[in-house]
């Protein structure tokens, strides 16, 4: 059987981190970090911040979170992760080992948390499913999935707010490209019921539920 590269992570403390997937091992890598240290991250990657406050709409699904507030770009090559990893490890002085190559064991034990109660689950009209575990997270990809220029257009409001505006207007709103701001609920069952409204807006039938 032929064994793919994996990169390979050793903490000043022993920790190890090696697992099947190169871009968990480097979410979980981030995870690790302080989340002070995050903002010190200063790396661009296709001309935006490789770690940011800010979902950029034009990369969609390789937008991940890697702690509340923090996403990191995933849309690139194992090699560019490596390479990204050691960027890091210089920037913020971590004192890591970071190796890329053939022959390691993934780490099979971790295994991803399971859904909290109350979270959003969202069956779009292909069938795909999308669920997060942060609602936020969800709510997020399941407007990106829908079409945010089509929702602008629509005018749709919500508690009286611009649903979505080219500037920061309102404290409860979420960057999610360069001139994008999303207004996000703050109550899950308040997610759902806007999901709703919106996909029976853009006439896409969609299925949203609390889990």
């Amino acid at each position: 059987m032929v064994r793919k590269k994996l990169i390979k992570v050793t903490f000043p403390d022993g920790t190890v981190i090696c697992l099947s997937s190169r871009t968990e091992t480097m979410l979980s890598v981030l995870k690790k970090i302080e989340e002070d240290k995050l903002s010190l991250i200063k790396i661009k990657w296709k001309h935006l911040p490789l770690v940011s406050v800010n979902q950029y709409l034009k990369f969609g699904e390789w937008m991940k979170p890697i702690c509340p507030g923090w996403y990191l770009n995933t849309k690139s090559t194992p090699i560019d992760k490596y390479q990204q990893l050691i960027e890091i490890d210089s920037q913020l002085q971590l004192g890591l080992k970071i190796e890329f190559d053939y022959g390691f064991d993934a780490q099979d034990t971790v295994v991803k948390k399971p859904f909290s109660t109350g979270n959003l689950l969202v069956k779009m009209p292909d069938s795909e499913y999308i669920g997060n575990e942060s609602s936020i997270d969800t709510f997020i990809e399941t407007i990106w999935k829908l079409g945010v220029d089509d929702i602008m257009r629509k005018g749709l409001t919500w508690s009286d707010r611009q649903l979505i505006t080219k500037n920061k207007m309102y404290d409860n709103q979420v960057q999610i490209d360069t001139d994008r701001w999303l207004v996000v609920p703050m109550y899950n069952k308040e997610k759902l019921k806007l999901l709703r409204v919106i996909g029976a807006m853009l006439h896409q039938k969609i299925e949203v539920s609390l889990i």
